[in-house]
């Protein structure tokens, strides 16, 4: 619209005038204006749903395959059991004190599972095969360590994914229980409480088998007064249903 350089009028004129461009009578372009912020209201509005719409599409999780070889996110609550038999590529070992050392060749899972969204569970994962590096002439009465109910997830750090596996009962509580015995130790029942950590293997990579590898170097981990080191041991997963997993 041109508006002359010089506008004269007076009284119901101007007030007619103003009314007719902003709706209200005396504010020139008040109307223009509040379309304006209407406008810029909405624009915002759109920018910040899309925003929190994107944030939730790329939510770190756990993901499973579909029928058509993709991958969608394993939904809250959803869970994703394990087979039983677990591949142990490295000996599960624990270290404390400086003068015990014990390592397990083998291992199983009891009703273990993944959840929705980064979620982990089992009634127990059995250590088996289990011996005695130190003290010598000792050993594992039944030859292997069982587990409490464990509760866990798993979460990313810089570009590995790291999970935890904790008693059920507690972060604090006995985390697994066993006795020792033999000409070279006294009988003596151990009991590890705390929880045990690390990282899942190839963890962006939709496989059909992971593996924990425990690095419970410092924290985590107490017998009596005593920092235990939990580490070494490799024990893959697969899932009963046969999908391959993601988690990113």
């Amino acid at each position: 619209m041109e508006i002359p350089s010089q506008v004269v009028v007076s009284g119901d004129r101007w007030q007619h005038m103003t009314t007719s461009i902003s709706g209200e009578p005396g504010k020139m372009g008040g109307s223009l204006m509040y379309r304006t912020r209407l406008m810029f209201s909405s624009v915002l509005a759109v920018l910040a749903l899309g925003a929190v719409t994107a944030s939730s599409a790329s939510a770190f999780s756990w993901w499973i395959e579909t029928k058509g070889g993709g991958e969608e996110v394993l939904k809250a609550g959803v869970k994703e059991p394990f087979n039983e038999a677990a591949n142990v590529s490295a000996p599960f070992t624990l270290k404390w004190n400086k003068e015990f050392e014990v390592s397990c060749e083998g291992a199983k899972y009891k009703e273990a599972f993944l959840e929705g969204t980064v979620g982990l569970g089992a009634s127990s994962i059995v250590f088996e095969t289990c011996k005695v590096a130190k003290p010598a002439n000792c050993e594992v009465v039944g030859g292997k360590l069982e587990t409490a109910a464990l509760v866990g997830e798993i979460k990313p750090v810089g570009t590995a994914v790291e999970f935890v596996f904790e008693p059920k009962a507690g972060a604090t509580s006995t985390f697994v229980k066993f006795t020792l015995q033999g000409v070279g130790c006294a009988k003596k029942e151990v009991v590890v409480k705390g929880r045990a950590k690390g990282e899942l293997t190839n963890p962006k990579e939709l496989t059909k088998e992971k593996l924990f590898v425990f690095q419970n170097k410092e924290g985590g981990l107490m017998i009596e007064e005593h920092q235990v080191e939990a580490n070494g041991g490799k024990v893959g997963y697969t899932s009963k249903s046969g999908k391959g997993w993601s988690a990113h």
